[in-house]
Order: C-alpha cells, then sequence, then structure tokens
C-alpha cells in the first residue's frame, strides 16, 4: 500500500506542482480512492515530506 500511495503523491505533486500532499488530497482529488484512504489510515501510512511512510 505504501507504493501505491506514493505512486500516487508523484503523480500529484507532478501534475499540480503542489509539495505538500495529504491522503484527504489526494482522495479530494480522485488521486486514490475512499477504500484506499480508508486501507492506508488503517495500515498508518502518512505523506511526510512527499514520501508515504508507514509509521
Amino acid at each position: 500500500m505504501v507504493s501505491v500511495v506514493q505512486t500516487q503523491v508523484d503523480a500529484y505533486e507532478n501534475e499540480t506542482g503542489a509539495t505538500n500532499v495529504s491522503l484527504d488530497q489526494l482522495r479530494q482529488h480522485d488521486y486514490l480512492t475512499a477504500a484506499q484512504v480508508q486501507k492506508a489510515k488503517k495500515e498508518h501510512i502518512a505523506v511526510v515530506n512527499g514520501k508515504a511512510v508507514q509509521r
């Protein structure tokens, strides 16, 4: 799941120029589904400085 989130973070950053990305932003802009965000949160995955990390 970390790799899925990271791929979508990279895509979002490349397409929008944004540098401070959250799971909620990825969901709002349809880069992740609600189910993917829920799973990422369940697995304690967060986006920190443009990197998906599991805490």
